[in-house]
Order: C-alpha cells, then structure tokens, then sequence
C-alpha cells in the first residue's frame, strides 16, 4: 500500500470510528466505496446531506514508499443544510484529528496539525448548503 492510500484509509477510519460523526453524517445509502457518508476526492452525485469529503492539497513523496519523510496536507470539509450541523461536525473532526498521533501503515506515524478554517456557502439544486471545514497538516514522525 503505497503511502496516500494508506493515510487515506487511516484518515477514513479515524472519522467512522466516531460514533457523534456517524450519528449526523448515517450510513452511504448508495452503497458505493464506503460504508459511511465519508468521502474521499468528492461525494457522489446526489449523496444525500450531511456529508464529510477529505482530499490532499499538498503534499511530498506521495506515492514515494522508499523515502524516509512525508508531509501532507488535508482538506476536510463538512458539508450540510444547517450551519450548526457542519459547524458541529467540523468539531468533531477537529477532536478527533488535531495535536493528534495516529498511526498510518505499519511504520508511519503521524502527527497531525489544523490549520486554516475554511467557510462555504453553495447553491446547491436551490437550496443553500454549508460547507465548514479546514486543513490539516500530517507531519510525519
């Protein structure tokens, strides 16, 4: 497993672990790539609201498995109808990731950092959606 997919997977696990994030978020019912309503890259067309899409934004040695230092950033965004709802989900994420060791792959450990918030409203099939998130850097030990 190279070493995106393996911060992927540990990003994705982290958050469907969380049984408040579950609780908002529920299960995929297009029964696609994953179990939860957690998305990597982008949601599917039509995935119903609240959802969460992670996707890298910066990265080195991505698809590197010999080097020795990795450091990626993340772009976590919580999407909903109701502002409180992506705010709390933001929270919740945050909880879970931020001044965080987790562990991703055999021997990477990651240390992980929030940074910049980010704050969306879309149109979406007219009706105005939230977007709350942030980036997060994983620093590699």
């Amino acid at each position: 497993m190279d070493i995106q997919t393996a911060l992927e997977t540990m990003i994705y696990n982290s958050l469907s672990q969380d049984q408040d994030i579950i609780s908002i978020v529920g299960t995929n019912p297009n029964n696609l790539s994953t179990q939860y309503q957690i998305y990597n890259e982008q949601a599917p067309i039509k995935a119903p609201y609240p959802f969460i899409v992670f996707y890298p934004i910066y990265g080195l040695n991505m698809h590197d498995t010999q080097s020795v230092s990795y450091n990626f950033h993340y772009r976590i965004i919580c999407w909903s109808y109701n502002i409180d709802t992506s705010r709390k989900l933001l929270g919740y994420v945050t909880d879970i990731l931020h001044n965080k060791q987790l562990n991703a792959g055999d021997k990477l450990a990651y240390h992980i950092i929030e940074r910049e918030f980010i704050h969306l409203i879309a149109n979406v099939e007219g009706n105005q959606v939230y977007g709350r998130g942030a980036n997060f850097e994983f620093k590699c030990n």
